[in-house]
């Protein structure tokens, strides 16, 4: 199934990220720690367009002890920005042997993302703050059941309406590419 969300950069302190959404009685429902190892064909993913590399890349998703191959299908605007996507995953029982035979096939790992998420809800709004390490602190908010009937941009200015009204400090771009930004600042 496709699910829309948007992805967009927070300027505040975690603390003061909390403060502010518990006094308009959000509630933090869950936190864990992620690790995505992205591999792709493509030798030089540095300096490869966002649209082309993900559409060759995959990723080995480590979390709360479980460990999947997963391929994101993104679907973009016509300004590159992510609207939709539709994951297909499997469970890995060895992640190191995963990669070694990534690796041993020829692949390039050319990213590791660790985040530290925080899953916050109130009624049927729920979003993840996620602390990523060496890049910043993002906001990620998915569609919800009640925007099933809605079309792609619906959906997209319902979530962007949401967020804004938190009342946090927000960058301008809320198609944020998290594996992208952080290739482009490594290399």
């Amino acid at each position: 199934m496709r699910e829309t969300e948007i992805t967009v950069q927070i300027y505040n302190e975690l603390a003061e990220i909390d403060e502010i959404l518990r006094a308009q009685d959000f509630e933090m429902i869950g936190r864990y720690q992620m690790r995505d190892h992205y591999f792709t064909r493509i030798t030089d993913a540095a300096k490869t367009d966002y649209v082309t590399l993900m559409k060759y890349s995959f990723l080995l998703r480590e979390t709360e002890g479980k460990v999947k191959l997963c391929y994101k299908n993104k679907e973009t605007d016509e300004y590159g920005n992510v609207i939709s996507e539709e994951k297909t995953e499997c469970v890995v029982s060895d992640p190191e042997k995963a990669i070694a035979i990534f690796r041993a096939a020829g692949l390039n790992d050319y990213c590791v993302v660790e985040n530290e998420s925080y899953i916050y809800k109130k009624g049927e709004v729920s979003f993840a703050i996620q602390v990523i390490k060496d890049l910043g602190t993002f906001l990620e908010c998915e569609e919800n059941e009640g925007m099933r009937d809605l079309t792609v941009h619906e959906k997209l200015a319902r979530l962007t309406e949401t967020v804004r009204g938190l009342g946090l400090h927000l960058g301008e771009d809320y198609s944020c590419k998290k594996v992208y930004m952080l290739l482009k600042k490594k290399a």
